[in-house]
């Protein structure tokens, strides 16, 4: 028997969907965009409020970290270098 999903959007394993929004879960890389001075991201299409989670070389950021813009998000530790990995996935309202 597989597991399909054994966390949720939280990275924990409790009941709820987590993000508190529907629609499709997307993925984007940001890994192109990243010059070691850039700490604000658009994300291409709308997504739903509170949906938007933020991976660092692999590693989810969470609390006071990232914050939530109307177009995408931003970052509050140091601005990732070329070469490094930045991906959100995001609840998209398209």
């Amino acid at each position: 028997m597989s597991i399909a999903r054994a966390f949720n959007n939280e990275g924990g394993t409790g009941g709820g969907g987590g993000g508190g929004a529907s629609g499709t879960q997307k993925t984007q890389d940001f890994s192109s965009e990243l010059n070691g001075s850039k700490t604000s991201f658009v994300i291409s299409e709308s997504f739903s409020s509170n949906s938007v989670r933020v991976y660092y070389n692999g590693v989810r950021q969470s609390g006071s970290s990232v914050t939530e813009t109307a177009s995408g998000f931003t970052i509050s530790f140091a601005a990732p270098q070329s070469g490094e990995s930045l991906i959100a996935d995001y609840n998209s309202t398209s």
